[in-house]
Protein backbone atom coordinates (compact mmCIF):
# COMPACT_ATOMS: atom_id res chain seq x y z
CA UNK A 1 0.00 0.00 0.00
CA UNK A 2 2.73 2.34 0.91
CA UNK A 3 4.47 1.34 -2.41
CA UNK A 4 1.33 1.95 -4.42
CA UNK A 5 1.14 5.88 -2.46
CA UNK A 6 4.13 6.55 -3.62
CA UNK A 7 3.78 5.97 -7.57
CA UNK A 8 0.54 7.70 -7.16
CA UNK A 9 2.42 10.13 -5.60
CA UNK A 10 5.37 10.42 -8.65
CA UNK A 11 2.87 10.10 -11.02
CA UNK A 12 1.55 13.57 -9.88
CA UNK A 13 4.81 14.89 -9.95
CA UNK A 14 5.57 13.72 -13.08
CA UNK A 15 2.66 15.21 -14.65
CA UNK A 16 3.66 18.57 -13.04
CA UNK A 17 6.91 18.43 -14.71
CA UNK A 18 5.34 17.76 -18.00
CA UNK A 19 2.36 20.15 -17.99
CA UNK A 20 4.04 22.85 -15.57
CA UNK A 21 1.32 25.06 -13.21
CA UNK A 22 -2.14 26.76 -14.34
CA UNK A 23 -0.81 30.33 -15.07
CA UNK A 24 -4.13 31.41 -14.22
CA UNK A 25 -4.57 31.01 -10.75
CA UNK A 26 -2.37 33.06 -8.18
CA UNK A 27 -2.48 29.88 -6.02
CA UNK A 28 0.25 28.44 -7.73
CA UNK A 29 2.99 30.85 -7.32
CA UNK A 30 1.24 31.12 -3.74
CA UNK A 31 2.29 27.25 -3.33
CA UNK A 32 5.46 27.57 -5.39
CA UNK A 33 6.76 30.23 -2.40
CA UNK A 34 6.75 27.13 0.15
CA UNK A 35 9.48 25.14 -2.15
CA UNK A 36 12.36 26.55 -0.28
CA UNK A 37 10.77 25.61 3.38
CA UNK A 38 9.85 22.05 1.80
CA UNK A 39 13.02 21.10 0.33
CA UNK A 40 15.10 21.45 3.83
CA UNK A 41 12.99 18.43 5.09
CA UNK A 42 14.03 15.69 2.08
CA UNK A 43 17.17 16.89 2.59
CA UNK A 44 17.98 16.47 6.28
CA UNK A 45 16.48 12.85 5.82
CA UNK A 46 18.16 11.47 2.94
CA UNK A 47 21.32 12.41 4.80
CA UNK A 48 20.10 11.03 7.90
CA UNK A 49 19.65 7.63 6.38
CA UNK A 50 22.68 7.91 4.99
CA UNK A 51 24.46 8.75 8.46
CA UNK A 52 22.56 5.92 9.94
CA UNK A 53 23.67 3.64 7.49
CA UNK A 54 27.41 4.42 7.51
CA UNK A 55 27.22 4.35 11.73
CA UNK A 56 25.03 1.24 11.59
CA UNK A 57 28.10 -0.77 9.59
CA UNK A 58 29.62 -1.17 12.92
CA UNK A 59 28.41 -3.94 15.00
CA UNK A 60 27.79 -2.23 18.30
CA UNK A 61 25.57 0.34 16.61
CA UNK A 62 23.75 -1.47 14.74
CA UNK A 63 20.78 -0.01 16.03
CA UNK A 64 21.06 2.82 13.75
CA UNK A 65 20.10 0.94 10.85
CA UNK A 66 16.72 1.07 12.08
CA UNK A 67 16.49 4.67 11.01
CA UNK A 68 17.61 4.08 7.74
CA UNK A 69 13.97 3.04 5.94
CA UNK A 70 11.54 5.43 7.96
CA UNK A 71 14.31 8.52 6.68
CA UNK A 72 14.18 6.99 3.24
CA UNK A 73 10.19 6.82 3.43
CA UNK A 74 10.12 10.14 4.66
CA UNK A 75 12.64 11.66 2.21
CA UNK A 76 10.82 10.46 -0.71
CA UNK A 77 7.46 11.53 0.24
CA UNK A 78 8.70 15.21 1.43
CA UNK A 79 10.79 14.80 -1.78
CA UNK A 80 7.65 14.62 -3.94
CA UNK A 81 6.28 17.59 -2.23
CA UNK A 82 9.05 19.76 -2.64
CA UNK A 83 9.37 18.96 -6.23
CA UNK A 84 5.68 20.03 -6.70
CA UNK A 85 6.17 23.25 -5.05
CA UNK A 86 9.49 23.60 -7.17
CA UNK A 87 8.14 23.03 -10.15
CA UNK A 88 5.34 25.83 -9.69
CA UNK A 89 8.34 28.29 -8.53
CA UNK A 90 10.16 27.66 -11.40
CA UNK A 91 7.32 28.97 -13.50
CA UNK A 92 6.89 32.07 -11.52
CA UNK A 93 10.50 33.03 -10.70
CA UNK A 94 13.52 34.94 -13.54
CA UNK A 95 16.20 32.37 -13.46
CA UNK A 96 19.16 31.52 -15.72
CA UNK A 97 17.34 28.61 -18.26
CA UNK A 98 20.75 26.54 -18.09
CA UNK A 99 21.05 26.30 -14.55
CA UNK A 100 17.37 25.72 -13.69
CA UNK A 101 16.80 22.69 -16.49
CA UNK A 102 19.03 20.78 -14.65
CA UNK A 103 18.27 21.71 -11.37
CA UNK A 104 14.49 20.96 -12.24
CA UNK A 105 15.69 17.54 -13.77
CA UNK A 106 17.61 16.48 -10.44
CA UNK A 107 15.49 17.47 -8.22
CA UNK A 108 12.79 15.49 -9.66
CA UNK A 109 14.62 12.32 -10.21
CA UNK A 110 15.42 12.80 -5.98
CA UNK A 111 11.77 11.71 -5.24
CA UNK A 112 12.01 8.47 -7.49
CA UNK A 113 15.42 7.10 -6.56
CA UNK A 114 14.88 7.75 -3.35
CA UNK A 115 11.49 5.77 -3.25
CA UNK A 116 13.88 2.89 -5.08
CA UNK A 117 16.52 3.33 -2.22
CA UNK A 118 13.62 2.65 0.19
CA UNK A 119 12.16 -0.13 -1.97
CA UNK A 120 15.10 -2.13 -2.52
CA UNK A 121 16.24 -1.83 0.95
CA UNK A 122 13.18 -3.10 2.38
CA UNK A 123 13.28 -5.94 -0.44
CA UNK A 124 17.08 -6.52 0.77
CA UNK A 125 16.01 -6.98 4.57
CA UNK A 126 13.35 -9.78 3.27
CA UNK A 127 16.45 -11.70 1.89
CA UNK A 128 16.65 -10.53 -1.64
CA UNK A 129 19.85 -10.97 -3.25
CA UNK A 130 19.18 -8.99 -6.19
CA UNK A 131 17.90 -5.96 -3.81
CA UNK A 132 21.01 -6.63 -1.29
CA UNK A 133 23.27 -5.56 -4.50
CA UNK A 134 21.22 -2.95 -6.17
CA UNK A 135 20.61 -0.82 -2.84
CA UNK A 136 24.26 0.31 -2.48
CA UNK A 137 24.43 2.17 -5.62
CA UNK A 138 21.26 3.47 -5.56
CA UNK A 139 21.61 4.84 -2.22
CA UNK A 140 25.10 6.42 -3.60
CA UNK A 141 22.59 7.52 -6.57
CA UNK A 142 20.70 9.66 -4.10
CA UNK A 143 23.31 11.17 -2.51
CA UNK A 144 24.94 12.48 -5.45
CA UNK A 145 21.78 13.77 -7.44
CA UNK A 146 20.72 15.16 -3.84
CA UNK A 147 24.42 17.05 -3.56
CA UNK A 148 24.47 18.05 -7.19
CA UNK A 149 21.00 19.38 -7.28
CA UNK A 150 21.68 21.39 -3.87
CA UNK A 151 24.43 22.90 -5.60
CA UNK A 152 22.44 23.93 -7.92
CA UNK A 153 19.77 25.25 -5.83
CA UNK A 154 21.92 27.30 -3.78
CA UNK A 155 23.19 29.10 -7.41
CA UNK A 156 19.84 30.02 -8.98
CA UNK A 157 18.85 31.56 -5.08
CA UNK A 158 22.32 33.25 -4.02
CA UNK A 159 24.37 33.40 -7.30
CA UNK A 160 27.49 31.97 -8.65
CA UNK A 161 29.52 30.05 -6.66
CA UNK A 162 26.93 29.98 -3.93
CA UNK A 163 29.01 27.24 -2.22
CA UNK A 164 32.50 27.77 -2.64
CA UNK A 165 32.26 31.21 -1.92
CA UNK A 166 33.91 30.91 1.61
CA UNK A 167 36.51 27.92 1.09
CA UNK A 168 39.81 29.11 2.78
CA UNK A 169 42.31 30.54 0.16
CA UNK A 170 44.52 27.54 0.36
CA UNK A 171 41.97 25.11 -0.93
CA UNK A 172 41.01 28.07 -3.63
CA UNK A 173 44.87 28.11 -4.41
CA UNK A 174 44.75 24.57 -5.07
CA UNK A 175 41.60 24.64 -7.07
CA UNK A 176 42.82 27.42 -9.39
CA UNK A 177 40.41 29.92 -8.08
CA UNK A 178 41.26 33.51 -7.64
CA UNK A 179 41.03 35.06 -4.07
CA UNK A 180 37.78 35.68 -2.62
CA UNK A 181 38.75 39.72 -2.11
CA UNK A 182 39.97 39.56 -5.59
CA UNK A 183 39.67 43.04 -7.29
CA UNK A 184 37.64 42.41 -10.82
CA UNK A 185 39.08 42.26 -13.62
CA UNK A 186 39.61 45.52 -15.76
CA UNK A 187 41.53 46.38 -18.98
CA UNK A 188 42.12 49.46 -19.82
CA UNK A 189 43.70 51.07 -23.04
CA UNK A 190 44.08 54.09 -24.39
CA UNK A 191 42.55 56.77 -22.01
CA UNK A 192 41.27 59.17 -24.61
CA UNK A 193 39.61 56.54 -26.09
CA UNK A 194 38.29 54.21 -23.16
CA UNK A 195 34.95 55.43 -21.78
CA UNK A 196 34.53 54.92 -17.91
CA UNK A 197 31.49 53.17 -17.71
CA UNK A 198 32.22 50.44 -20.12
CA UNK A 199 35.57 50.21 -18.95
CA UNK A 200 35.34 50.51 -14.83
CA UNK A 201 31.65 50.17 -13.69
CA UNK A 202 29.82 48.07 -15.72
CA UNK A 203 32.43 45.11 -15.19
CA UNK A 204 32.32 45.52 -11.71
CA UNK A 205 28.29 45.31 -11.98
CA UNK A 206 28.38 42.16 -13.67
CA UNK A 207 31.57 41.00 -11.69
CA UNK A 208 29.32 41.46 -8.39
CA UNK A 209 25.43 41.98 -8.87
CA UNK A 210 25.26 40.08 -12.44
CA UNK A 211 24.31 37.22 -11.20
CA UNK A 212 21.15 38.32 -9.31
CA UNK A 213 20.56 40.92 -11.54
CA UNK A 214 20.96 40.11 -14.95
CA UNK A 215 18.66 39.50 -18.16
CA UNK A 216 17.40 36.26 -17.16
CA UNK A 217 16.96 36.36 -13.62
CA UNK A 218 16.09 39.97 -12.57
CA UNK A 219 16.01 40.19 -8.73
CA UNK A 220 14.11 43.14 -7.62
CA UNK A 221 13.43 43.78 -10.71
CA UNK A 222 16.74 45.47 -11.01
CA UNK A 223 19.28 44.55 -14.18
CA UNK A 224 22.48 45.54 -13.69
CA UNK A 225 24.20 43.51 -16.40
CA UNK A 226 23.14 46.55 -19.04
CA UNK A 227 23.16 50.04 -19.28
CA UNK A 228 19.44 49.90 -19.94
CA UNK A 229 18.89 47.97 -17.24
CA UNK A 230 20.60 50.39 -14.59
CA UNK A 231 19.20 53.39 -15.69
CA UNK A 232 15.53 52.26 -15.62
CA UNK A 233 16.36 50.99 -11.97
CA UNK A 234 13.90 48.18 -10.00
CA UNK A 235 9.99 47.82 -8.53
CA UNK A 236 11.27 50.45 -5.96
CA UNK A 237 12.06 53.06 -8.63
CA UNK A 238 15.85 54.67 -10.06
CA UNK A 239 18.58 53.26 -7.94
CA UNK A 240 21.31 55.78 -10.05
CA UNK A 241 20.69 59.43 -9.22
CA UNK A 242 23.69 61.31 -11.59
CA UNK A 243 25.36 63.23 -9.63
CA UNK A 244 24.42 62.58 -6.25
CA UNK A 245 25.85 59.48 -5.24
CA UNK A 246 24.95 59.86 -1.65
CA UNK A 247 20.92 59.83 -2.63
CA UNK A 248 21.42 56.86 -5.16
CA UNK A 249 19.89 53.72 -4.01
CA UNK A 250 22.74 51.41 -5.42
CA UNK A 251 25.44 52.91 -3.44
CA UNK A 252 23.65 52.51 -0.23
CA UNK A 253 22.65 49.31 -0.92
CA UNK A 254 26.49 48.60 -1.65
CA UNK A 255 27.81 50.12 1.31
CA UNK A 256 25.83 48.14 3.78
CA UNK A 257 27.26 45.58 6.11
CA UNK A 258 27.36 41.91 4.64
CA UNK A 259 24.23 40.22 6.04
CA UNK A 260 21.83 43.14 6.04
CA UNK A 261 18.36 42.51 4.76
CA UNK A 262 19.19 45.21 1.69
CA UNK A 263 22.69 44.52 1.31
CA UNK A 264 24.22 44.08 -2.38
CA UNK A 265 25.60 41.44 -2.49
CA UNK A 266 23.72 39.80 0.29
CA UNK A 267 26.24 37.91 2.02
CA UNK A 268 29.89 39.02 1.03
CA UNK A 269 30.94 43.17 1.01
CA UNK A 270 32.16 44.53 -1.59
CA UNK A 271 35.76 45.69 -2.18
CA UNK A 272 36.08 49.59 -0.78
CA UNK A 273 38.07 50.26 -3.61
CA UNK A 274 35.27 48.99 -6.31
CA UNK A 275 32.62 51.03 -3.92
CA UNK A 276 34.48 53.92 -4.40
CA UNK A 277 34.42 53.94 -8.40
CA UNK A 278 31.13 53.46 -8.47
CA UNK A 279 30.65 56.57 -6.19
CA UNK A 280 32.90 58.58 -8.16
CA UNK A 281 31.40 57.86 -11.69
CA UNK A 282 27.81 58.59 -9.80
CA UNK A 283 29.15 61.63 -8.48
CA UNK A 284 30.77 62.56 -11.87
CA UNK A 285 27.20 62.19 -13.56
CA UNK A 286 26.80 58.89 -13.99
CA UNK A 287 27.85 59.44 -17.88
CA UNK A 288 28.14 56.72 -20.24
CA UNK A 289 29.87 58.68 -22.93
CA UNK A 290 32.71 60.10 -20.82
CA UNK A 291 36.19 59.20 -21.48
CA UNK A 292 38.56 58.50 -18.66
CA UNK A 293 40.98 61.05 -19.89
CA UNK A 294 38.32 63.63 -19.49
CA UNK A 295 36.96 63.00 -16.40
CA UNK A 296 38.56 64.43 -13.20
CA UNK A 297 40.28 62.33 -11.31
CA UNK A 298 40.62 63.26 -7.48
CA UNK A 299 44.22 61.72 -5.58
CA UNK A 300 41.76 59.02 -3.78
CA UNK A 301 40.21 58.00 -6.82
CA UNK A 302 44.14 57.95 -8.72
CA UNK A 303 44.92 55.53 -5.59
CA UNK A 304 41.82 53.88 -6.31
CA UNK A 305 43.20 53.01 -10.04
CA UNK A 306 46.36 52.20 -8.55
CA UNK A 307 45.61 48.76 -7.02
CA UNK A 308 44.59 48.37 -10.63
CA UNK A 309 47.76 49.06 -12.25
CA UNK A 310 46.32 52.11 -13.72
CA UNK A 311 48.32 54.84 -11.79
CA UNK A 312 50.33 55.94 -14.55
CA UNK A 313 48.14 56.44 -17.33
CA UNK A 314 49.11 58.12 -20.28
CA UNK A 315 47.02 60.48 -21.75
CA UNK A 316 46.18 62.65 -25.06
CA UNK A 317 49.08 62.04 -27.91
CA UNK A 318 51.57 60.46 -25.43
CA UNK A 319 49.06 57.92 -25.41
CA UNK A 320 49.43 56.58 -29.08
CA UNK A 321 51.66 54.75 -30.71
CA UNK A 322 53.77 56.78 -33.72
CA UNK A 323 56.79 55.75 -36.08
CA UNK A 324 60.36 56.55 -36.09
CA UNK A 325 61.21 59.66 -37.12
CA UNK A 326 62.76 59.59 -40.68
CA UNK A 327 66.29 61.36 -40.37
CA UNK A 328 66.84 62.48 -43.65
CA UNK A 329 63.52 64.03 -43.78
CA UNK A 330 64.75 66.11 -40.43
CA UNK A 331 67.68 67.04 -42.18
CA UNK A 332 65.60 68.53 -45.10
CA UNK A 333 63.26 70.23 -42.96
CA UNK A 334 66.60 71.71 -40.82
CA UNK A 335 68.34 72.72 -44.43
CA UNK A 336 65.32 74.68 -45.15
CA UNK A 337 65.59 76.73 -42.24
CA UNK A 338 63.55 75.15 -39.30
CA UNK A 339 64.92 74.01 -35.64
CA UNK A 340 63.40 70.10 -35.24
CA UNK A 341 64.07 68.81 -31.79
CA UNK A 342 63.11 65.39 -30.46
CA UNK A 343 60.62 66.05 -27.37
CA UNK A 344 60.96 64.31 -24.17
CA UNK A 345 64.12 62.59 -25.34
CA UNK A 346 62.67 58.65 -25.37
CA UNK A 347 59.35 59.49 -27.71
CA UNK A 348 59.01 60.05 -31.09
CA UNK A 349 57.14 63.27 -31.56
CA UNK A 350 58.91 66.25 -32.54
CA UNK A 351 59.37 70.13 -31.37
CA UNK A 352 59.13 72.52 -34.15
CA UNK A 353 60.10 76.42 -33.91
CA UNK A 354 62.25 78.89 -36.49
CA UNK A 355 65.72 78.29 -37.00
CA UNK A 356 68.05 81.14 -36.10
CA UNK A 357 68.47 82.70 -39.61
CA UNK A 358 65.71 84.48 -41.47
CA UNK A 359 64.73 81.92 -43.78
CA UNK A 360 60.74 81.98 -44.35
CA UNK A 361 59.55 78.81 -42.68
CA UNK A 362 57.36 77.35 -45.53
CA UNK A 363 59.49 75.19 -46.97
CA UNK A 364 60.58 73.92 -43.62
CA UNK A 365 57.12 72.93 -43.15
CA UNK A 366 56.37 71.84 -46.32
CA UNK A 367 59.27 68.86 -45.66
CA UNK A 368 57.91 68.12 -42.71
CA UNK A 369 55.26 66.31 -44.21
CA UNK A 370 55.72 62.84 -44.46
CA UNK A 371 56.57 62.81 -40.83
CA UNK A 372 53.50 64.90 -39.97
CA UNK A 373 52.06 62.53 -37.36
CA UNK A 374 55.31 63.20 -35.42
CA UNK A 375 54.76 66.74 -34.95
CA UNK A 376 53.73 67.68 -31.29
CA UNK A 377 54.61 71.60 -30.93
CA UNK A 378 54.91 74.04 -33.21
CA UNK A 379 55.91 77.61 -32.37
CA UNK A 380 55.85 80.01 -35.17
CA UNK A 381 55.61 83.26 -33.32
CA UNK A 382 56.22 86.69 -35.57
CA UNK A 383 56.94 84.25 -38.84
CA UNK A 384 55.68 85.23 -42.11
CA UNK A 385 52.76 82.47 -41.72
CA UNK A 386 49.43 83.12 -42.90
CA UNK A 387 46.13 81.39 -43.62
CA UNK A 388 47.46 79.43 -46.14
CA UNK A 389 50.29 77.91 -43.53
CA UNK A 390 47.16 76.52 -41.92
CA UNK A 391 46.15 74.01 -44.13
CA UNK A 392 50.07 72.23 -43.98
CA UNK A 393 49.32 72.14 -39.96
CA UNK A 394 45.97 71.45 -40.31
CA UNK A 395 47.45 67.53 -41.25
CA UNK A 396 49.66 67.35 -38.56
CA UNK A 397 47.19 65.58 -36.81
CA UNK A 398 49.18 64.88 -33.29
CA UNK A 399 49.35 68.81 -32.78
CA UNK A 400 49.10 69.59 -29.38
CA UNK A 401 50.76 73.02 -28.62
CA UNK A 402 50.75 75.91 -31.11
CA UNK A 403 52.43 79.26 -31.04
CA UNK A 404 51.09 81.87 -33.58
CA UNK A 405 51.52 84.75 -31.82
CA UNK A 406 52.50 87.71 -34.20
CA UNK A 407 51.43 85.93 -37.39
CA UNK A 408 49.17 86.94 -40.65
CA UNK A 409 46.59 84.59 -39.13
CA UNK A 410 42.78 85.34 -39.51
CA UNK A 411 39.43 83.88 -38.68
CA UNK A 412 39.96 81.85 -41.81
CA UNK A 413 42.76 79.97 -40.51
CA UNK A 414 41.21 79.30 -37.29
CA UNK A 415 38.79 77.60 -39.27
CA UNK A 416 41.08 75.28 -40.93
CA UNK A 417 42.47 74.22 -37.78
CA UNK A 418 39.19 72.42 -35.85
CA UNK A 419 40.06 69.31 -36.76
CA UNK A 420 43.03 69.03 -34.42
CA UNK A 421 41.48 67.23 -32.05
CA UNK A 422 44.88 66.68 -29.96
CA UNK A 423 45.20 70.24 -29.68
CA UNK A 424 45.82 71.71 -25.64
CA UNK A 425 47.63 74.85 -26.35
CA UNK A 426 46.98 78.07 -28.75
CA UNK A 427 48.44 80.87 -28.74
CA UNK A 428 46.86 84.18 -30.85
CA UNK A 429 48.68 87.10 -29.14
CA UNK A 430 48.74 90.21 -31.30
CA UNK A 431 46.67 88.68 -34.38
CA UNK A 432 43.75 89.73 -36.59
CA UNK A 433 41.14 87.23 -34.95
CA UNK A 434 38.28 88.37 -33.94
CA UNK A 435 34.83 86.45 -32.35
CA UNK A 436 33.58 84.77 -35.59
CA UNK A 437 37.06 82.63 -35.42
CA UNK A 438 36.62 81.70 -31.99
CA UNK A 439 33.79 79.49 -32.65
CA UNK A 440 36.06 77.49 -34.81
CA UNK A 441 37.43 76.68 -31.41
CA UNK A 442 34.55 75.49 -29.93
CA UNK A 443 35.36 72.45 -31.95
CA UNK A 444 38.62 71.47 -30.42
CA UNK A 445 37.10 70.21 -26.90
CA UNK A 446 41.07 69.42 -25.60
CA UNK A 447 41.60 73.29 -25.95
CA UNK A 448 42.60 73.84 -22.16
CA UNK A 449 44.76 77.40 -22.39
CA UNK A 450 44.17 79.91 -25.08
CA UNK A 451 45.82 83.28 -25.37
CA UNK A 452 43.92 86.19 -27.08
CA UNK A 453 45.01 89.58 -25.60
CA UNK A 454 46.21 91.85 -29.08
CA UNK A 455 43.49 89.92 -31.04
CA UNK A 456 40.35 91.72 -31.80
CA UNK A 457 38.44 88.96 -29.79
CA UNK A 458 35.47 90.55 -27.43
CA UNK A 459 34.40 89.69 -23.65
CA UNK A 460 31.37 88.34 -25.30
CA UNK A 461 33.39 86.37 -27.63
CA UNK A 462 35.82 84.61 -24.91
CA UNK A 463 32.26 84.19 -23.10
CA UNK A 464 30.99 81.90 -25.25
CA UNK A 465 33.90 80.02 -26.05
CA UNK A 466 33.74 79.42 -22.42
CA UNK A 467 30.65 78.03 -22.07
CA UNK A 468 31.80 75.84 -25.24
CA UNK A 469 35.42 74.85 -23.50
CA UNK A 470 34.37 75.12 -19.36
CA UNK A 471 37.73 73.52 -18.56
CA UNK A 472 40.28 75.97 -20.52
CA UNK A 473 41.71 78.92 -19.07
CA UNK A 474 41.14 81.68 -21.64
CA UNK A 475 43.26 84.88 -21.38
CA UNK A 476 41.38 88.42 -23.28
CA UNK A 477 43.79 90.86 -20.85
CA UNK A 478 47.32 91.04 -20.77
CA UNK A 479 48.80 88.45 -18.73
CA UNK A 480 50.58 88.69 -15.35
CA UNK A 481 52.90 86.48 -16.21
CA UNK A 482 54.88 85.43 -19.15
CA UNK A 483 53.12 83.35 -22.40
CA UNK A 484 56.29 80.60 -20.70
CA UNK A 485 54.79 80.71 -17.77
CA UNK A 486 52.44 77.90 -16.08
CA UNK A 487 49.49 79.09 -18.23
CA UNK A 488 50.42 76.56 -20.62
CA UNK A 489 49.17 73.39 -20.27
CA UNK A 490 51.35 70.60 -18.22
CA UNK A 491 53.17 67.96 -20.69
CA UNK A 492 54.72 65.48 -18.63
CA UNK A 493 58.22 64.96 -19.57
CA UNK A 494 58.70 61.43 -20.22
CA UNK A 495 55.85 60.80 -22.17
CA UNK A 496 54.86 56.96 -21.94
Amino acid sequence: MTLRSLLVGLLVLGVAAVLGGDHDSPLWPLAGRFHPLLVHLPIGMLVLAAVAEGIGRAPSRSQWRALVSPALLIGAWSAIAAGLAGLLLADWGSYDPALLIWHKRLGVLIAPLATLAWWLRERAATGDESAHRLYPATAGGVMVVLVVGGHLGGTLARGEGYLTRHLPEGVRSVLGMPPEDALTVIAVGNPDTTRVYQALIQPILTSRCGSCHNDVRHKGGLVLTSIEGLREGGRQGKVVVPGRADDSELLLRMSLPPGHTDAMPPDRAMPVSEVALVRWWIAQGASTDVMLSAIERPSEIRRTLAAYGLEDLPTGIFALTVPVVDTATLEVARRAGLSVQPLAGSTHYLSVTPGRTAAPVGPGLMALQPIAGNVAWMDLTHTEVGDSTMTLLAAMPHLSRLRLSGTKVTDAGLERLKGLRYLEYLNLVDTDVSDAGLRALEAMPRLRSVHLWGTRATEGGVARLQRALPHAAITLGAPVMPVDSAAAPSVPTTPK
